[in-house]
Formats: structure tokens, C-alpha cells, sequence
């Protein structure tokens, strides 16, 4: 192992292709949104991020295999990567990034596609993180994709082999042909042709100061592009991934939404606009792993330090955070009575409108008269949340709910009722509207078949 206290110390060759592997939930969307938002200004300080997206991850999912609902569940398209090796190739001068973090679910023949399509100038950056929070975080990113199991029964199929952690649908640490990650790319590229950053909590901007080392880029310039929560791809409240987990358990449980419009109408829509336009307070909670897996973590965040040693590549960062003591939850228990955020679950409703319309929705301030359609006012119709007393929100066409004028204690009498109600409750109030929907567009469809001559 080489250490490199300082990212200045860290620059690549001028034309090297950069190559960043992953793991997810270490900083990515943040990174890729940097880097995207800053393209002219990369150039300008000879480096390409090639391509027009957030990512890369259309291109990558060839030379990985990876089959993806995004689209149609088959393999992709060579064109995909011909299309973005034929931008890199056409570099003849600046570095070049390539950033898709589930690169590092690929196996040795997926290391080597890659190692061959780019070239001999191909350097590998890997991110990694505590396991202790890494697996919170990747529960919260697959409940956000329609993921209804709890945190729980999540840790304990992940913690099963401390020497394989297995995160479902996102296996970055398998070893699937019998090497490890960062054993599987040096073993190709050579040691000293692959860089290990550690996330450390303690020092926030490392993850820039490591990019921003390895590209040659002035220091501060990725902090400079515009952000925000859905770009940054923020971590979810206690409270509000309750929601979508309820939300989850109903549509595509009990009531069996189509998974493409679960996606369209739950992850694209509601959750989306959750993450843009709510901001959790700290009586929502945080998510966190339970005290009984804080020494499991540990272990195997010392376990792979093990690893990284002994492959000789070159680390950035405290390999020790990885076994490092983290922050637990001392209640294990969902927070079903807790009380939920009115705002939010109105935000994940217009989302939800939204995607089923596919266009932006507007919320209007409540104070004015509510359409029987508008999405507070369908929040506040008398029994659209089970649980909410029902004393305190009119029923529609009573000259005081959603079709009359809002009286002045409106609001408050029905922010009251919502904030009474059970997280599960709210999830089933929005899990009402998110499969009718489909079913809604479907008699659209009908109706029109019927009318054409």
C-alpha cells in the first residue's frame, strides 16, 4: 500500500483516463452532478467529462452486461459505448473521467473490457466508506427504488459474511469469481494504475480535494457548481423513508401497481419531489444502523483495510475510519406513531401528480379555493388518511373541504389531523392515488380508442 496524505500529490499523466469505479453511496451523485454542471469549465482546465449526462452509466452497462428496467430490462445497445469511447478516443490531450459506480460490480472479464476499450492510460478510482453508515444509506437508495424490507432483515442478510458483504441489487463487494474488488483491478491494471479513496466524516471536502488531486483541478472549483437535494441525492429522514417503505409494502404489495409505474409515479415523482422541495427537521430522525450491528460493521470495514493493504495500491485517506465506531439507533423498533411532516407528504403527492402527468405541478398556497382535484385537497378529503379524526377534515361539497372556500382554522385543523396519523396511514392515503393512475390513464386510452372512427 502507498498512502498519499496530500491530494495534490495524487495527479494523474496528462491524457490518462480516469476511470471511477464506485462503490455507490459514497459521495457519487454529488461528484457526477459536479462534474456535469462544470463541463465547459473541465475543459478549460484540460479535463473531459465526456458525454451530455449526469453519468455514464449507459455506455458502462455495455462492457458490464448489465440489464437495467431503465431500459427494458435486456442488455444495452453496443452503440452506447461506441458512442462514448468514440468521444474519449477523439481526446488527444486532456485527462479524461469516466464515472459510474456500479463499475464495480463488474467481474474479472468486465475489469479486463474495460482495461482493453480504454487503453493502457487507464487509472481506477475507488470510494470507500464505514460499512457502519455505507449500509443505512444503500437500504434508503433501494427503498427510494420500491425496496419494502426494513433495515433489519437488510443488515442481517448483508452482515451474514463479514468477508463477502452482500448488499441486494447493489453487489459491489462479491466475489463472484473468487477475488476481491480492489484485488479484481489491480490484478489488471497493476497496482500503482489504481487509487483507494476513504471517506472520513470528519473531513467533509475529501472527496473533491481527491478529484480535484487526481485531475490537476484548482482547488474549490468542483464546490462551485449548482445544486440541489435530488441532484445531491440527500439521505432520506427516519420519517420520511417510512413513508416510502409503507408506500412500497402497499403498491407493490397488496395492491400490485405495475412496477414501471411504481417507478414513474413513486421513485421519479413523489420521492423526487420530496427530496427537492422538503427539508427534514431533526424530530424526523435519522436512519441509522441498531446497536447489534455495530460490531459487524466494524469487522468487516477491517476486513477490507486488510484487503486495500495488502494489494499495494495507492490510498488516500484513514483506512482505520473503516472499522471506525459510528453513530447507532437505540430504538429498533418503525416509528409508526411518529409524526410525520405535513409538507412532505404533500410534496410526495404533487410529485406523484406530476409524474403521472408528466409535466411540473404548481402548488397553489392553500389559503385560496381548493380545486376537487388539487393535491392538498385531496390529502384533506375525509377519509383519504385512515386513522385522522374525523372531526377535523370537512367532507368534500360541505362548503368547507376541497370543493368550498377554506375557513380560516382550514390549515391548521387539517394539518392537525395529518400530523395525528401513523406513517403507515399516509402511506396508504398515497398509495390510493399512486394505482389509481394507471388505471385512470388506461380508461383515457379507451375513451379515445372509442372515439377514433
Amino acid at each position: 500500500m502507498t498512502r498519499v496524505d496530500d491530494p495534490r500529490a495524487l495527479v494523474l499523466p496528462e491524457r490518462t483516463r480516469l476511470l471511477h469505479i464506485g462503490s455507490p453511496k459514497t459521495g457519487t451523485t454529488a461528484l457526477q452532478n459536479a462534474m456535469s454542471r462544470l463541463r465547459p469549465q473541465l475543459l478549460e482546465q484540460g479535463v473531459r467529462y465526456p458525454g451530455t449526462t449526469l453519468h455514464h452509466q449507459y455506455g458502462a452497462s455495455v462492457l458490464l452486461g448489465r440489464k437495467s428496467p431503465a431500459w427494458g430490462g435486456t442488455l444495452p445497445p453496443h452503440e452506447w459505448w461506441d458512442d462514448l469511447q468514440a468521444e474519449i478516443d477523439a481526446e488527444t490531450e486532456r485527462r479524461v473521467l469516466v464515472s459510474y459506480e456500479m463499475i464495480c460490480q463488474g467481474d474479472l472479464p468486465a475489469v479486463q473490457r474495460f482495461a482493453d476499450a480504454l487503453g493502457e492510460r487507464t487509472h481506477a478510482v475507488l470510494v470507500v466508506r464505514s460499512f457502519g453508515t455505507l449500509l443505512p444509506s444503500m437500504w434508503q437508495q433501494r427503498v427510494k427504488m420500491g425496496l419494502s424490507q426494513p433495515l433489519t432483515g437488510f443488515l442481517r442478510e448483508a452482515l451474514a459474511d463479514l468477508d463477502e458483504v452482500r448488499i441486494r441489487y447493489s453487489d459491489a463487494f462479491h466475489r463472484s469469481d473468487g477475488l476481491h474488488l480492489v484485488e479484481r483491478w489491480a490484478r489488471v491494471l497493476g497496482p500503482e494504475n489504481v487509487t483507494v479513496v476513504v471517506l472520513d466524516p470528519a473531513r467533509r471536502s475529501l472527496l473533491f480535494d481527491a478529484f480535484e488531486g487526481l485531475l490537476d483541478l484548482p482547488s474549490g472549483l468542483l464546490d462551485t457548481a449548482p445544486s440541489d437535494g435530488h441532484r445531491a441525492n440527500r439521505s432520506m429522514s427516519r420519517a420520511e423513508a417510512e413513508l416510502v417503505r409503507h408506500l412500497n409494502e402497499l403498491t407493490l404489495g397488496e395492491r400490485r401497481a405495475p412496477k414501471p409505474e411504481h417507478r414513474r409515479l413513486v421513485w421519479q415523482g413523489a420521492v423526487d419531489r420530496m427530496l427537492k422541495t422538503h427539508e427534514p427537521t431533526r424530530a424526523e430522525g435519522r436512519v441509522a444502523i441498531p446497536r447489534w450491528a455495530l460490531e459487524p460493521c466494524q469487522e468487516a470495514g477491517r476486513r477490507l483495510a486488510e484487503v486495500v493493504r495488502a494489494q499495494g495500491v495507492r490510498v488516500h485517506g484513514d483506512l482505520d475510519v473503516l472499522s471506525a465506531p459510528v453513530p447507532v439507533l437505540e430504538e429498533t423498533g418503525p416509528p409508526e406513531r411518529d409524526l410525520f411532516p405535513v409538507d412532505a407528504a404533500a410534496q410526495a403527492l404533487i410529485g406523484m401528480f406530476a409524474g403521472a402527468l408528466g409535466r411540473p405541478v404548481t402548488m397553489r398556497p392553500v389559503e385560496t379555493r381548493l380545486d376537487a382535484d388539487h393535491p392538498l385537497a385531496l390529502i384533506g378529503h375525509a377519509g383519504a388518511v385512515p386513522g385522522a379524526p374525523a372531526a377535523a377534515v370537512a367532507p368534500p361539497g360541505s362548503g368547507t373541504g376541497s370543493s368550498g372556500s377554506v375557513p380560516a382554522d382550514g390549515p391548521a385543523a387539517r394539518a392537525e389531523a395529518l400530523a395525528a396519523a401513523s406513517t403507515r396511514d399516509l402511506a396508504r392515503a398515497v398509495a390510493r392515488r399512486a394505482t389509481r393512475a394507471p388505471r385512470r390513464a388506461a380508461r383515457r386510452v379507451r375513451r379515445r380508442l372509442r372515439r377514433e372512427p
